[in-house]
């Protein structure tokens, strides 16, 4: 079975600075802010994985009408040859430039999802102030 480590956050306090345009570059930005702020830590950065944004596109898509993490196994179990540990962060309510600093700021689960030193790979997806942070560790 594979597992899962989920978490969610609804805060907001200013961080990162760039225009809200495209969703696919900002994507990519906020997984280059994740990847700094875990450099400060000594860890290496998160490569973006082709599986890995799919699923975030999803379940962004997912969390705006039903804002939970109970399809997250579902969506999971339907990757193929991932037998790894999966992790999740969703936000909303953000600006592109706050999501990063609050999962850092976050009691519940966030931070220690973007400083696990064992995932490997990630990908983020965002529709309109809603975001889907999906990262893996192999076994």
């Amino acid at each position: 079975m594979k597992k899962i480590i989920l978490s969610c956050i609804f805060l907001c306090v200013p961080f990162f600075s760039y225009a809200e345009t495209d969703s696919g570059v900002i994507s990519h930005t906020i997984l280059q802010d994740i990847n700094i702020y875990r450099k400060a830590y000594n860890l290496p950065p998160i490569q973006e994985e082709t599986s890995l944004c799919k699923l975030a596109t999803t379940r962004v898509k997912q969390v705006i009408s039903d804002w939970s993490h109970d399809q997250f196994q579902i969506e999971i179990d339907a990757i193929e040859n991932m037998n790894g540990v999966f992790y999740e962060n969703l936000a909303r309510t953000y600006t592109t430039k706050d999501v990063v600093y609050m999962w850092s700021l976050s009691k519940n689960g966030h931070n220690e999802t973007m400083l696990r030193s064992d995932m490997v790979y990630g990908c983020v997806a965002k529709v309109g102030e809603t975001y889907a942070f999906e990262g893996y560790s192999p076994k």
